[in-house]
């Protein structure tokens, strides 16, 4: 019953009130125009925007000694923290020496803290809570996580790549349309902690395919539209709408 009388309240504003879409991704172009909540003349894609992090700045391009498997993401259902806690527990049990950095903060945090506890990988993990510039951060890390099951677009995955490191995503939502399996980064079945797992370790014991991964990520983002390219497209889309209205 929600949903029927969501969708007539957003059918009913797109008629009378709305008169255009600004999208993130062809997955929400998808949704937009599968709920028939508008139509297709009235969307307009224009991808998230990232900041280019010069490469001298940045740029590693190798495994630290104890590497730094890293997230940034709100602690809620939706990113599911549980099956990177599960997926970073299997690499301790194969006596992988490494570190799990958490940035966020959220209803379920204190849900995975205890996770963290029951399997006894509480020494190995780091909770940072809200930080409101991860970019020291980012540096620090060696791999970043994505493991969330829906993603409208995933601008934190762009802001990591950035800075050069290699991504490991779920295979889900619009994830593909900005990570390329074996390409620029590596994609895993959402909620599969024994896959995650598995991708991890591939990428980690394998020098040639993180340098590879790592450089392939850094390159795409110069390819990408930049903040400034994103607000551009914005702005147009406004004056173009007060035009129609004025008209």
């Amino acid at each position: 019953m929600k949903r029927i009388v969501a969708g007539f309240v957003a059918r009913f504003a797109d008629n009378r009130v709305i008169n255009m879409h600004i999208s993130m991704s062809k997955e929400i172009t998808h949704l937009l125009l599968k709920h028939k909540w508008t139509n297709e003349n009235k969307i307009r894609l224009i991808p998230n925007g990232v900041e280019f992090i010069p490469i001298e700045v940045t740029f590693k391009n190798k495994i630290s000694d104890r590497p730094v498997i890293g997230t940034v993401a709100n602690f809620r259902p939706q990113k599911d923290h549980q099956t990177l806690i599960k997926a970073f527990k299997i690499l301790i049990d194969k006596d992988v020496d490494c570190e799990l950095w958490l940035v966020g903060d959220g209803p379920t945090k204190s849900e995975i803290e205890k996770l963290t506890q029951d399997l006894g990988i509480q020494s190995n993990v780091r909770f940072w809570g809200t930080v409101l510039n991860p970019s020291d951060l980012y540096k620090q890390m060696d791999v970043f996580v994505l493991s969330t099951h829906y993603e409208g677009h995933p601008l934190v995955a762009l802001e990591a790549m950035s800075y050069g490191l290699p991504i490991v995503a779920t295979k889900i939502s619009s994830v593909p349309e900005v990570i390329e399996d074996d390409f620029n980064g590596l994609l895993f079945n959402p909620g599969d902690p024994v896959h995650l797992a598995k991708t991890l370790l591939k990428l980690l014991e394998d020098r040639k395919l993180f340098e590879r991964i790592s450089n392939t990520s850094f390159e795409t983002v110069k390819t990408l539209p930049s903040i400034d390219d994103w607000a551009r497209n914005v702005l147009d889309v406004y004056e173009q709408t007060l035009k129609k209205c004025n008209n």
